[in-house]
């Protein structure tokens, strides 16, 4: 787990030199990890993958989490986490990668089946993004503009600040490429809304810390 926790951080900062001999390292150590390690170890091979244009890497946990899913009985919870992560990196792959916009379609939305039945609000706001992305790329705007409004809408009402702010710039230049621009003019408003009642929030917080 240390080696994990070294590679994602290496991986953040984009330092993906450290963050490959970490991988390396943990990789030794994956036949006695737990599930939960396995399913991270996974995910941050792909994300190395996506970040240095690795295909093969990409592909490889892609193949493995999936035999590895199919290999273990897995608790409820631990199984919908495996799902959940496999669907966001085949979906990706499809979409980054092959530029196979309805494969990449099809797992988002099995990604989206698993966050409804977890009830996660976050990653359900996030798979919305993600579908309206897609359809944009297909210049579906229609499909589009209704995933970024129910991304933004969910994510509005929990105060995920980063998908409010990406879905309602999103739609406003939709609509400002569509010519309506008093529509997009209403969606710059609601980011700029956003966007300083969360630097005051910030800022609060930051005094917090001072003071405390």
């Amino acid at each position: 787990i240390v080696y994990l926790n070294l590679a994602s951080m290496f991986l953040e900062t984009g330092d993906y030199t450290k963050a490959a001999v970490y991988l390396k390292d943990a990789y030794k150590y994956l036949p006695a990890a737990k599930p939960a390690q396995s399913i991270i170890y996974w995910n941050s091979k792909a994300d190395y993958g996506f970040k240095t244009n690795d295909t093969v890497s990409v592909k490889m946990a892609i193949d493995s989490l999936q035999e590895y899913i199919l290999k273990n009985e897995l608790s409820a919870v631990l199984k919908m986490e495996a799902e959940l992560t496999l669907y966001d990196l085949k979906a990706n792959y499809a979409k980054n990668i092959l530029n196979d916009f309805d494969e990449s379609l099809i797992n988002f939305e099995k990604k989206l089946a698993v966050v409804q039945l977890a009830e996660d609000d976050v990653e359900i706001a996030n798979t919305y993004f993600q579908l309206a992305e897609v359809y944009k790329e297909q210049n579906k705007n229609e499909l589009a503009k209704k995933y970024f409004l129910q991304a933004f809408i969910l994510a509005d009402s929990f105060d995920i600040v980063k998908v409010s702010l990406n879905a309602s710039t999103a739609l406003a230049n939709i609509y400002e490429a569509e010519g309506n621009k008093s529509v997009a003019y209403e969606y710059l408003l609601k980011w700029r809304n956003i966007s300083d009642s969360n630097r005051s929030y910030e800022k609060l917080k930051y005094n917090s810390l001072l003071e405390g």
